[in-house]
């Protein structure tokens, strides 16, 4: 038997009702089956969800099959209400019940265990009478219980079944699996925590723990982020060679390397953004996601980077910013030429250098040895490029939930309603810090920066999208 202290819920309804789909956004786990056809869940299984504030335990069961003929069975026992759970006790453990009813006994064996009950229905078809015998059995459990109704292919008979569902169950929610809202995963929390007193506590702390995730996860990705930076933007590969020839043949080796590991890092980078929205399954498709070579092609980065306009604004707003410390150190005598200067020379340096992606070169040593370099990347451009990969990467996951299948399509940002998102200042921020990057200069605190960075890509919206 479950502690009463430990919360568990099983999951259970008609087949192809999207049980799994509750349960895995419930237990934010996108390793759990889930398909359209009926019978994707053949057997019970138990799944933990944990978070500062707790756990709690879900269990994806097997759809009725034969709920008719186990509630007659379970008349033909009765000695009275009061020893119904008993009942149904009776029935999961007798033998000749497991051989006839299999999917039944399975299901029904976590709830004489102890957990609760959300019992789970499609509010897109219409209510029908034969779904009775299933609620009646479970009521028969004597367990607490809520029924959700999951709009699957939308909201046309949402009324009928709360109208029927109320009969069952005490409370009926809507709940959408593929709805990514933390909200209403803890919403459904607190309001079960009102059906069984002695998980309230508990159910309480997790939904609290849940609201706050949000930005927890956000503070978590922007330091992945601000270290990626760091490191993407210092990285070199060198290699020594004995005489200037054989440097010449190691400079594509050197160029391959460097390349690679850029292309290791960035995917490491990635994984570490998954786990921390706890994905470990999804599936990521198009070419761009593995740092193809000619990403190291200036025409690629017109995917990913600032347009040149936007690269001449942020390199003019970055050195008029270093030009202005000039004047407030000179008093103003300068009559606002460090400015001025400082602008010119970044749109200069924005200019020159954003088709120049990689600094591969040579240079003698001492005792006639040679060493070939690859790296760091100086394109003002260049972080741009990476915290557009890593933003994409951040919005989609934000908005998906564990219950949705299938790869995760490339959407390259727009750079324009990103930034549009951002304050005057805020935006500012980033370029200077931007430019610093690209001079492999570190910027202090560079996490807090791109807290808001992160906030606007998860609000902009591909023009004519639809929900993920």
């Amino acid at each position: 038997m479950k502690s009463q202290h430990e919360p568990c819920f099983a999951v259970v309804g008609h087949p192809n009702k999207g049980k799994s789909s509750i349960v895995a956004t419930l237990a934010r786990d996108d390793s759990i089956a889930i398909a359209r056809q009926s019978g994707t869940t053949t057997a019970a299984a138990s799944y933990r969800y944990e978070n500062a504030g707790g756990h709690y335990c879900l269990v994806d069961t097997p759809g009725f099959q034969r709920p008719h003929a186990v509630l007659a069975w379970l008349r033909q026992q009765e000695s009275g209400a009061h020893r119904r759970a008993e009942t149904v006790a009776r029935f999961v453990e007798d033998p000749d019940c497991q051989q006839r009813f299999p999917d039944e006994t399975a299901l029904l064996r976590p709830l004489v265990a102890g957990a609760a009950i959300l019992y789970v229905v499609d509010g897109s078809v219409p209510y029908s009478p034969e779904y009775e015998a299933e609620m009646e059995i479970l009521r028969w459990s004597g367990r607490p219980s809520m029924g959700l109704i999951n709009p699957i292919d939308g909201d046309g008979h949402v009324q009928a079944w709360q109208q029927a569902l109320q009969q069952y169950f005490r409370v009926v929610q809507r709940f959408d699996p593929m709805e990514p809202r933390l909200d209403a995963q803890a919403r459904l929390l607190q309001t079960f925590a009102l059906l069984q007193p002695e998980w309230e506590t508990s159910l309480q702390a997790i939904a609290d723990a849940l609201l706050l995730e949000a930005q927890g996860t956000r503070q978590q990705a922007a330091r992945i982020l601000a270290r990626w930076l760091g490191e993407a933007t210092a990285l070199r590969h060198c290699q020594q060679a004995v005489d200037r020839d054989l440097a010449e043949s190691l400079r594509p080796v050197v160029q391959a390397r460097y390349r690679q590991q850029l292309v290791a890092a960035e995917q490491q980078v990635f994984q570490q953004l998954l786990a921390v929205f706890r994905f470990r399954q999804t599936a990521m498709e198009g070419e761009a996601l593995h740092w193809p070579g000619e990403l190291l092609d200036a025409t690629e980065w017109k995917l990913w980077g600032l347009n040149r306009n936007q690269l001449y604004t942020a390199a003019a707003t970055a050195g008029a910013g270093t030009g202005a410390l000039v004047d407030m150190a000179l008093l103003g005598h300068s009559f606002m030429m460090g400015a001025l200067v400082g602008g010119l020379a970044g749109l200069g340096s924005a200019w020159w250098g954003a088709g120049r992606l990689e600094n591969l070169r040579m240079s003698a040593l001492a005792g006639g040895r040679w060493e070939v370099c690859a790296g760091p990347i100086r394109d003002r451009n260049f972080p741009f490029v990476l915290l557009a990969r890593f933003g994409w990467l951040y919005r989609q996951l934000s908005h998906r939930t564990h219950a949705r299948r299938g790869s995760i399509p490339i959407q390259t940002p727009d750079w324009a309603r990103v930034l549009e998102a951002l304050p005057g200042n805020e935006r500012k921020a980033l370029f200077e810090a931007c430019e610093k990057l690209s001079r492999q200069k570190t910027v202090d605190q560079l996490h807090d920066l791109l807290m808001p960075v992160l906030q606007a890509f998860a609000q902009w919206e591909p023009e004519g999208s639809k929900r993920d």
